[in-house]
Protein backbone atom coordinates (compact mmCIF):
# COMPACT_ATOMS: atom_id res chain seq x y z
CA UNK A 1 0.00 0.00 0.00
CA UNK A 2 0.65 3.65 -0.22
CA UNK A 3 1.57 3.67 3.76
CA UNK A 4 3.79 0.44 3.41
CA UNK A 5 5.80 2.09 0.33
CA UNK A 6 6.52 5.26 2.73
CA UNK A 7 7.34 3.29 6.21
CA UNK A 8 9.63 1.39 3.92
CA UNK A 9 11.10 4.55 2.37
CA UNK A 10 11.02 6.09 5.94
CA UNK A 11 13.39 3.22 7.29
CA UNK A 12 15.20 3.16 4.46
CA UNK A 13 16.49 6.86 4.70
CA UNK A 14 15.83 7.79 7.88
CA UNK A 15 13.41 10.75 7.01
CA UNK A 16 11.70 12.40 9.58
CA UNK A 17 7.86 11.89 9.76
CA UNK A 18 6.77 15.75 8.99
CA UNK A 19 9.50 15.09 5.77
CA UNK A 20 7.77 11.92 4.64
CA UNK A 21 4.33 13.59 5.25
CA UNK A 22 5.65 16.18 2.87
CA UNK A 23 7.07 13.54 0.31
CA UNK A 24 3.73 12.10 0.09
CA UNK A 25 1.55 14.99 -0.60
CA UNK A 26 4.50 16.13 -3.33
CA UNK A 27 4.09 12.60 -4.82
CA UNK A 28 0.25 13.02 -5.28
CA UNK A 29 0.10 16.42 -6.11
CA UNK A 30 2.44 15.71 -9.40
CA UNK A 31 0.44 12.53 -9.96
CA UNK A 32 -2.66 14.51 -10.02
CA UNK A 33 -1.28 17.48 -11.98
CA UNK A 34 0.51 14.98 -14.53
CA UNK A 35 -1.97 12.30 -15.13
CA UNK A 36 -3.66 12.68 -18.19
CA UNK A 37 -6.26 11.11 -20.88
CA UNK A 38 -5.22 8.54 -23.23
CA UNK A 39 -7.09 9.82 -26.63
CA UNK A 40 -7.61 5.74 -27.08
CA UNK A 41 -8.65 4.95 -23.61
CA UNK A 42 -11.12 8.16 -23.68
CA UNK A 43 -12.32 6.68 -26.88
CA UNK A 44 -12.90 3.47 -25.67
CA UNK A 45 -14.58 4.25 -22.53
CA UNK A 46 -16.98 7.18 -24.16
CA UNK A 47 -17.59 4.27 -26.39
CA UNK A 48 -18.75 2.41 -23.61
CA UNK A 49 -20.53 4.93 -22.18
CA UNK A 50 -22.73 5.74 -25.01
CA UNK A 51 -23.72 1.99 -25.47
CA UNK A 52 -25.05 1.84 -22.17
CA UNK A 53 -22.15 -0.32 -20.76
CA UNK A 54 -21.55 -0.60 -16.69
CA UNK A 55 -17.86 0.57 -16.42
CA UNK A 56 -16.31 -0.61 -13.64
CA UNK A 57 -12.21 0.57 -13.25
CA UNK A 58 -9.61 -2.15 -11.57
CA UNK A 59 -6.18 -1.11 -10.87
CA UNK A 60 -2.94 -2.50 -9.58
CA UNK A 61 -1.99 1.51 -8.01
CA UNK A 62 -0.78 1.84 -4.83
CA UNK A 63 -2.88 4.74 -4.06
CA UNK A 64 -6.70 4.14 -2.63
CA UNK A 65 -9.33 4.11 -4.97
CA UNK A 66 -10.88 7.53 -3.70
CA UNK A 67 -7.47 9.25 -5.09
CA UNK A 68 -7.56 6.96 -8.33
CA UNK A 69 -11.05 8.00 -8.77
CA UNK A 70 -10.32 11.91 -8.31
CA UNK A 71 -7.47 11.63 -11.11
CA UNK A 72 -10.03 10.06 -13.49
CA UNK A 73 -12.80 12.73 -13.68
CA UNK A 74 -10.14 15.47 -13.19
CA UNK A 75 -9.56 13.29 -16.75
CA UNK A 76 -13.51 13.28 -17.96
CA UNK A 77 -13.92 9.98 -16.86
CA UNK A 78 -16.96 10.36 -14.71
CA UNK A 79 -19.03 7.67 -15.40
CA UNK A 80 -17.94 4.57 -13.96
CA UNK A 81 -19.82 2.81 -10.85
CA UNK A 82 -16.50 1.68 -8.88
CA UNK A 83 -13.09 1.54 -8.76
CA UNK A 84 -11.16 -1.53 -7.59
CA UNK A 85 -7.54 -1.33 -6.42
CA UNK A 86 -5.00 -3.37 -5.33
CA UNK A 87 -4.12 -1.31 -2.43
CA UNK A 88 -7.55 -1.67 -0.34
CA UNK A 89 -8.55 -5.21 -2.03
CA UNK A 90 -4.48 -6.76 -0.75
CA UNK A 91 -5.34 -8.44 -4.45
CA UNK A 92 -3.29 -8.26 -7.56
CA UNK A 93 -4.93 -8.74 -11.79
CA UNK A 94 -1.23 -10.80 -11.73
CA UNK A 95 -2.14 -13.07 -9.40
CA UNK A 96 -5.42 -13.30 -10.36
CA UNK A 97 -7.09 -12.57 -7.54
CA UNK A 98 -8.85 -9.49 -8.05
CA UNK A 99 -10.29 -10.35 -10.98
CA UNK A 100 -11.81 -13.20 -9.38
CA UNK A 101 -12.81 -10.71 -6.25
CA UNK A 102 -14.73 -8.36 -8.69
CA UNK A 103 -16.06 -11.27 -10.60
CA UNK A 104 -17.60 -12.66 -7.52
CA UNK A 105 -19.69 -8.90 -6.90
CA UNK A 106 -20.34 -8.92 -10.55
CA UNK A 107 -22.10 -12.62 -10.21
CA UNK A 108 -24.42 -11.33 -7.93
CA UNK A 109 -25.82 -9.01 -10.29
CA UNK A 110 -26.16 -12.14 -12.46
CA UNK A 111 -23.07 -10.65 -14.65
CA UNK A 112 -21.13 -13.82 -16.41
CA UNK A 113 -17.19 -13.43 -16.78
CA UNK A 114 -17.25 -14.25 -20.65
CA UNK A 115 -19.91 -10.93 -20.40
CA UNK A 116 -17.15 -8.70 -18.80
CA UNK A 117 -14.56 -7.06 -21.32
CA UNK A 118 -11.50 -6.16 -19.35
CA UNK A 119 -9.14 -3.39 -21.51
CA UNK A 120 -5.49 -2.59 -20.17
CA UNK A 121 -1.81 -1.68 -21.11
CA UNK A 122 -0.39 -5.10 -19.48
CA UNK A 123 -0.45 -8.06 -21.98
CA UNK A 124 0.15 -9.81 -19.05
CA UNK A 125 -1.91 -9.17 -15.89
CA UNK A 126 -4.33 -6.95 -18.18
CA UNK A 127 -5.03 -9.95 -20.88
CA UNK A 128 -3.55 -12.96 -20.23
CA UNK A 129 -4.60 -13.00 -16.57
CA UNK A 130 -8.00 -11.73 -17.24
CA UNK A 131 -8.51 -14.23 -20.22
CA UNK A 132 -7.28 -17.03 -17.36
CA UNK A 133 -10.11 -16.17 -15.48
CA UNK A 134 -13.12 -16.36 -18.70
CA UNK A 135 -13.39 -12.85 -19.27
CA UNK A 136 -13.07 -11.35 -22.78
CA UNK A 137 -9.65 -8.76 -22.77
CA UNK A 138 -8.08 -6.29 -25.22
CA UNK A 139 -4.42 -5.16 -25.22
CA UNK A 140 -4.20 -1.53 -25.51
CA UNK A 141 -0.45 -0.93 -25.64
CA UNK A 142 1.45 1.59 -23.38
CA UNK A 143 2.71 4.62 -25.21
CA UNK A 144 6.06 3.44 -24.71
CA UNK A 145 5.24 0.23 -26.27
CA UNK A 146 3.95 1.84 -29.37
CA UNK A 147 6.85 4.34 -29.40
CA UNK A 148 9.07 0.79 -29.60
CA UNK A 149 6.96 -0.28 -32.41
CA UNK A 150 7.11 2.70 -34.44
CA UNK A 151 9.94 4.09 -36.42
CA UNK A 152 8.17 7.25 -37.33
CA UNK A 153 7.90 8.32 -33.77
CA UNK A 154 11.70 8.49 -33.52
CA UNK A 155 11.57 10.85 -35.65
CA UNK A 156 10.51 14.53 -34.95
CA UNK A 157 10.96 17.28 -37.03
CA UNK A 158 14.16 15.87 -39.13
CA UNK A 159 15.83 15.37 -36.26
CA UNK A 160 16.18 11.55 -34.81
CA UNK A 161 15.79 11.18 -31.00
CA UNK A 162 17.92 8.81 -29.50
CA UNK A 163 17.14 5.16 -28.96
CA UNK A 164 18.28 5.37 -25.11
CA UNK A 165 15.33 6.45 -23.07
CA UNK A 166 15.92 9.81 -21.09
CA UNK A 167 14.66 11.84 -19.36
CA UNK A 168 14.47 14.61 -22.22
CA UNK A 169 12.60 12.27 -24.63
CA UNK A 170 10.59 10.21 -22.54
CA UNK A 171 7.82 12.53 -22.25
CA UNK A 172 7.69 13.69 -25.72
CA UNK A 173 7.59 10.23 -27.14
CA UNK A 174 5.03 9.59 -24.28
CA UNK A 175 3.06 12.36 -26.09
CA UNK A 176 3.30 11.49 -29.68
CA UNK A 177 2.22 8.18 -28.84
CA UNK A 178 -0.41 9.60 -26.84
CA UNK A 179 -1.65 10.44 -30.24
CA UNK A 180 -2.44 7.11 -31.84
Amino acid sequence: TYEDIYSAFQKMFGYGEDEIKIIKEEEKKLEYQFLYERKTAKFLYNCACMSGKRIIIISDMYFNSEFIDSCLKKNGYNRHSKVYVSSETGMTKTSKKMFNYVLYILAKDGIKPDEVVHIGDNKKSDVDCALGCGMRARHLPKPADIRNSCIHLKKLYGYVLSDVMNSNNAMLYGFLANLY
